[in-house]
């Protein structure tokens, strides 16, 4: 399947289970429009002379290093796109310099160049023979297709009987109408894709503010329900890992359908834990809210990259019927103008907003596990290096008389005593982890008072 069949059929009816919206639809590339423009200029650059052997040989630079005979740019500016073809010629004959090409085009560049010296208020109209057969006209307006630049530009000495005959270069700029039309299209649709795509993150990020306000809601009563449940929810959002893998293997940003992929893993994980435990929680109003957040993003980020896609395609087309090296030169443009942020820049910006104001608000227990036995930090004894342990893996410790911080190898350890308890993350740990402080609390009283907390069928008597 071609690809502009392929895009307007993603464009109309989309692979996930979404459509676009009629204004994204409106607002996307205009592929088929872009390939006629394509059509029409290198039609217009053969009646010029310029086949695509003959604009090859004049931008490629050769094996010596010399200056391109043809060149080739888009402008300083990318929301005024000005395509420029110059040639440069001798003033003397008007002959491209060292331009290795076909006698045919050598004579019609001579005539531009001789008729430019000449006759300064003339033009030079091509017929629409491809032969490149032409006539001179008088100058009619302002859109002639044809002007020069007569300001030398350079000087090439040549010495001869002890005297320098100086030859001055001048450029021959030809303006090409379908290449201004193409460019000024495709850079105007990719200013309302960008325009279009930053008031969906603004709405999205409204969308976070909501949600976050809601958890706070949740998880500040005096029931710790609320605060498990989305506990749980996050801890598998994490994991799913939908629009960023952090592993080694695929590290990095996820493509659309990879991330619709971990999302319906990540919604058949829930179904699961709502089964299992009858878990009415997932259909509240703040959790739907958190899934279509998540669809909208996935959604935003398809549009993106299928309009990224079709610009590199059309680019590549563009250079493979004309020669023109405009796939080289507008993705530069863009990219140093902050033009057409990548499918990274959006989805970067909202998934920062979701992992510190929804993420950030219920704490994850690996995060806050001591380091020794690997369960939550109880009375964290925070050590003169800074490093956090429980206090009971401290009291090992110094009853083993290891004075040796177990991370940095620091001699802090014996000197800590009740003074040096983190009494602010104490309290942070017993409000977010209530259930985890007394299960660890439980813990070091039955290591504590063994006997107290045996069976009583295994107690025996220390006398008889």
């Amino acid at each position: 399947m071609k690809f502009g069949h392929e895009y307007q059929q993603t464009l109309s009816k989309a692979e996930f289970p979404y459509d676009f919206p009629q204004e994204w639809v409106a607002s996307a590339i205009s592929y088929r429009l872009l390939k006629k423009c394509v059509q029409k200029l290198s039609l217009e650059l053969r009646v010029l002379g310029f086949d695509i052997t003959t604009l090859s040989s004049l931008i490629e630079t050769d094996s010596s290093g010399q200056a391109q005979l043809l060149s080739y740019s888009l402008g300083p500016d990318s929301q005024r796109v000005q395509p420029r073809l110059a040639l440069v010629l001798e003033s003397e004959n008007g002959v491209p310099v060292d331009a290795y090409l076909s006698q045919e085009t050598l004579d019609f560049l001579k005539q531009i160049g001789l008729k430019s010296n000449s006759t300064p208020n003339q033009t030079l109209e091509p017929s629409c023979n491809e032969n490149a057969s032409t006539k001179i006209a008088p100058r009619t307006s302002s859109h002639s297709l044809l002007s020069t630049s007569l300001a030398p530009q350079a000087s090439t000495p040549a010495p001869s009987n002890n005297k320098t005959i100086t030859k001055e270069i001048q450029t021959l700029e030809i303006p090409l109408m379908a290449d201004s039309e193409f460019f000024q299209m495709l850079a105007s649709e990719i200013f309302d894709i960008d325009r279009l795509q930053v008031r969906e993150a603004a709405k999205m990020k409204e969308q976070i503010s909501g949600i976050s306000d809601s958890i706070v809601k949740d998880t500040s009563g005096s029931s710790s329900d609320g605060l498990y449940n989305w506990r749980e929810m996050l801890d598998l959002y994490l994991q799913a890992g939908i629009f960023f893998s952090s592993n080694e293997a695929g590290h990095g940003n996820r493509k659309p359908a990879k991330a619709w992929n971990r999302m319906q893993w990540f919604d058949a994980q829930l179904k699961l834990i709502e089964r299992n435990s009858n878990m009415r929680f997932l259909r509240s109003g703040p959790v739907q809210k958190f899934f279509l957040l998540n669809r909208e993003l996935l959604r935003s980020l398809h549009f993106q990259e299928i309009n990224h896609r079709a610009m590199i395609k059309i680019l590549k087309k563009f250079n493979k019927k004309t020669a023109l090296p405009a796939r080289r030169e507008f993705p530069a443009l863009i990219v140093n103008e902050k033009f057409f942020s990548s499918t990274t820049a959006m989805s970067k910006a909202v998934c920062f907003a979701i992992s510190s104001e929804i993420l950030g608000l219920v704490p994850i227990l690996d995060d806050y596990l001591c380091l020794i036995c690997f369960s939550i930090v109880y009375k964290p004894v925070r050590l003169s290096c800074c490093h956090l342990f429980c206090i009971s893996c401290t009291l090992k410790l110094q009853m083993a008389r290891d004075d040796a911080c177990p991370l940095c190898r620091a001699h802090v350890v014996l000197k800590a005593d009740g003074r040096y308890i983190d009494q602010s993350h104490k309290r942070f740990l017993e409000k977010f982890f209530p259930r985890e402080i007394k299960a660890k609390q439980k813990e070091n009283e039955r290591a504590a008072n063994p006997a107290l907390y045996s069976n009583k069928k295994e107690q025996t008597c220390v006398v008889c």
